[in-house]
């Protein structure tokens, strides 16, 4: 698929939900999923999370999943920061008042939004800017729904 950053896998065993940790699925359900629509959920609140760097002094990734809460940007707005980059396939987070994107190390980790108070997949971690993880800078994620028909195609989940 594409240079993108989709992958599916299989867990053989359920994940346990703990206290404080909420498990994201992509089961049978295709209420798990973002829906097959146009949407592109700008400007609607998302959480971002990975075990990536904690800042652009950060030696190495961290031993605890951290997380940010931000917004979705539009690809226009985000593409400019990108000289083209930024695809119909890409999703992008706002930094620039908070300073706090993704950062090397968090590649492949979810974006989700809330669905009243289910978190749904709408990316995965994807590319930043080059200058550090602190300038700014959108971060940069797959779309999720960009790629429904292939992950139905992959699987035994139907969208």
């Amino acid at each position: 698929v594409d240079a993108l950053d989709v992958y599916l896998g299989a867990l053989d065993r359920t994940a346990k939900k703990e206290t404080g940790r909420e498990i994201i699925r992509i089961t049978k359900e295709p209420s798990d999923l973002p829906k097959k629509t146009d949407e592109t959920f700008v400007d609607k609140k998302a959480i971002a999370s990975g075990w990536g760097r904690i800042s652009d002094q950060s030696q190495g990734a961290t031993n605890l999943l951290r997380f940010i809460e931000t917004e979705i940007m539009s690809n226009s707005a985000c593409g400019r920061y990108f000289f083209g980059s930024v695809k119909s396939t890409n999703i992008c987070i706002r930094t620039k008042s908070t300073h706090k994107s993704t950062c090397n190390g968090d590649s492949g980790g979810p974006l989700v939004v809330l669905d009243g108070d289910k978190p749904v997949l709408v990316g995965a971690t994807s590319f930043g800017s080059g200058v550090g993880c602190e300038a700014g800078f959108p971060g940069v994620f797959t779309r999720v729904t960009s790629y429904l028909d292939w992950i139905s195609e992959h699987s035994d989940v139907k969208v």
